[in-house]
């Protein structure tokens, strides 16, 4: 299974592309319910087509025209593929940096409103089912000229939508669009490390595990993560940390004889307790501004970064416990091994 999104900066709205191979997948397998798919490990099931062209069509089922502008992926859960996106609500044609062009010393300069929304297609035809309108008004913070207001991917769990913009709210909606609940989690900062004025927007997308809407919110201001009931919206559990801006995904894994939280970081990359909220492991000493979501494969925990002077790789033993930042000396047992200059 794959799908497709192109971001059309000319007209600052993106397409999603279905490939006709998809149809094929029993529908079980064609659930892809969050940021890079189940568990985030970017495995689907089935034999989609290797090789596609968008003019001409060719293996294409479908293509839709979203829009606005959103970094945010698709999901699937059996007929129906959820996007977000957002519009702005001016003339103006909002800043977008393109390609490799260098665009990291200053914000954005977009002026006035934007709309943010959550939208229901038809897996087989592209057809909206519907679209919601979340929030209207002016972001909290600016985002990097690279970036756009709607980063975060939702997430699925057949009977749920959650969906998540920053600053500007946490929301839960059932398949037929119906606003269940939402959340002000407040101002959400995300500010390199250090540059509180030098704002680049929030990314990390918010996933589902049993019962809990899951979201990681490590910026310039504040730094929590925080589990909700996702059936009433009720803040389960808040855990604080000491860190700087992170735009990873969290990640869960039942492992190591705990459901483990693991969050990646600079300061504080680390594994908790999700039903406690109990900290199992921790190190610190990552790339400056983390973004690769945690994996697990073969038993082991994987961690990368890589910005600034700081580029370490980390596989992890879920059976880790305590600080597992590597000395001079080298890295504790809990690290199965690692590499100080390979991360990603």
């Amino acid at each position: 299974m794959r799908l497709k999104k192109k971001l059309h900066t000319w007209s600052v709205a993106y397409h999603v592309y279905m490939l006709i191979g998809l149809l094929s997948v029993p529908v079980l397998a064609d659930n892809w319910p969050q940021f890079r798919g189940v568990q985030a490990n970017g495995i689907g099931d089935g034999t989609p087509p290797v090789e596609w062209d968008v003019e001409r069509g060719t293996n294409i089922k479908w293509k839709k025209n979203i829009p606005g502008l959103a970094h945010s992926s698709p999901i699937v859960w059996d007929n129906r593929v959820f996007v977000t996106t957002a519009v702005s609500t001016t003339n103006d044609e909002p800043e977008l940096t393109k390609g490799w062009e260098a665009a990291a010393g200053h914000s954005a300069k977009d002026k006035g409103g934007w709309t943010w929304s959550l939208i229901c297609l038809d897996k087989a035809t592209g057809r909206e089912m519907w679209k919601r309108d979340v929030y209207t008004g002016t972001p909290e913070f600016k985002r990097h000229p690279k970036a756009s207001p709607a980063n975060c991917t939702p997430a699925t769990d057949g009977k749920r939508i959650i969906a998540f913009f920053g600053s500007e709210g946490l929301y839960c909606y059932d398949m037929k669009g119906r606003l269940k609940w939402k959340k002000d989690l407040g101002a959400l900062n995300g500010s390199p490390k250090g540059n509180p004025d030098l704002q680049w927007g929030y990314a990390s997308s918010p996933i589902i595990h049993e019962s809990l809407a899951i979201v990681q919110c490590d910026c310039e201001n504040v730094n929590f993560w925080a589990a909700f009931d996702i059936e009433t919206g009720k803040e389960v559990r808040r855990v604080e940390r000491v860190e700087d801006s992170t735009w990873s995904t969290p990640n869960v894994f039942v492992a190591g004889g705990k459901t483990q939280l693991v969050l990646n970081g600079y300061k504080h990359m680390g594994s908790y307790d999700l039903f406690t909220g109990e900290e199992l492991w921790k190190l610190h000493g990552g790339g400056d501004v983390p973004v690769p979501t945690p994996l697990f494969s073969d038993g082991l925990i994987f961690l990368t970064n890589a910005h600034g002077d700081h580029k370490p790789i980390y596989a992890i033993d879920p059976d880790a416990r305590g600080d597992l930042t590597p000395t001079s000396v080298g890295a504790p047992s809990g690290i199965a091994w690692w590499h100080e200059k390979l991360g990603s």
